[in-house]
């Protein structure tokens, strides 16, 4: 990537970080790779950004396919945000087309604005993003 988006995405991703209860904060490709990553607050040595990146994106894909089972095949609805939780973490995704952005958040505590700032984080992100893609 980009100098300027690789600056941009750290403190994008630093700000869903800082948000309490939160544990760990990746930009992944849709088939894993990740593009940038920061820990929140919450410690998790479990849950490296590689080994998020990896499970989350095959569960993206196993529920896309599930979406297009569900429709019968015809529609082209697109999976756009998820989350499912253990015992001791919460996991929302939040599909931004040719990427995912990736939280883990400790159990109890407040969804709400880690999902404000991811979707403020995810506008933020795709405008870069169509910029780039605009000048290739």
């Amino acid at each position: 990537m980009n100098p300027l988006v690789d600056a941009l995405t750290d403190k994008a991703l630093s700000s869903v970080a800082a948000l309490p209860g939160v544990v760990r904060v990746v930009l992944t490709s849709s088939d894993g790779l990740v593009y940038g990553q920061a820990a929140g607050g919450a410690s998790s040595e479990a849950l490296s950004a590689d080994l998020l990146s990896a499970e989350i994106t095959s569960v993206t894909m196993a529920l896309g396919r599930v979406l297009t089972g569900l429709s019968g095949g015809l529609s082209s609805q697109k999976l756009h945000r998820y989350s499912f939780a253990s015992e001791q973490h919460e996991f929302l995704a939040l599909n931004l087309g040719r990427v995912l952005l990736l939280v883990a958040v400790q159990t109890g505590a407040a969804l709400r604005p880690v999902q404000v700032e991811m979707a403020r984080v995810a506008t933020a992100m795709s405008a870069e993003l169509a910029n780039l893609e605009g000048a290739a």
